[in-house]
């Protein structure tokens, strides 16, 4: 009998702790379903800027925030941009922001969650180019008409954000 209790207290306390590991790694995910492009801010530089929000349990952003707004300066030698920090993408940043709908968040098991610091990144280029991990096109880069090096430096930079961050491209 009492080999018998142990081995139901060993179940017990497996089964605990595979559903308190289950219930640790919930996730919750909600579909992006709009988005407004923001307007060109009134400034030459080029750059980025990046939101944190929330979503609440309908889908609705709310404590829009910019965490960085930042400028590009020049490529370093190993073609990776040189960026400083600047005002200039905060304001139509969190404007644009303001438009994002989302669907109804979930969690893996289909319960209704909120997203707390949800970020999304805003890219502003100078140029009719998509920007691909932070390689944004420099005025002398597009003056000398070698376009194919620059789209191959698209191929080897890598952003700090790698993919985890969806991104806006507005063009001026």
């Amino acid at each position: 009998m009492h080999k018998y209790l142990t081995l139901m207290l060993v179940i017990f306390v497996s089964m605990h702790s595979i559903i308190a590991e289950e219930l640790d790694t919930q996730v919750c995910n909600a579909k992006l379903l709009q988005v407004l492009k923001p307007d060109y801010p009134i400034t030459n530089y080029q750059g980025y800027s990046v939101v944190s929000f929330n979503i609440d349990k309908s889908g609705r952003v709310s404590d829009i925030k910019s965490n960085k707004s930042m400028c590009v300066i020049s490529r370093n030698n190993d073609g990776s941009i040189n960026f400083k920090q600047c005002p200039f993408f905060k304001t139509t940043s969190i404007s644009a922001a303001k438009y994002l709908k989302y669907a109804e968040p979930t969690d893996n098991l289909g319960n209704s969650c909120e997203i707390k610091n949800s970020k999304i990144k805003y890219n502003y280029s100078l140029y009719n180019l998509k920007v691909i991990n932070n390689n944004f096109l420099l005025r002398e880069e597009n003056n000398s008409n070698d376009l194919e090096a620059f789209l191959n430096q698209n191929k080897n930079y890598k952003s700090e954000y790698n993919n985890s961050i969806y991104e806006i491209n507005t063009v001026k």
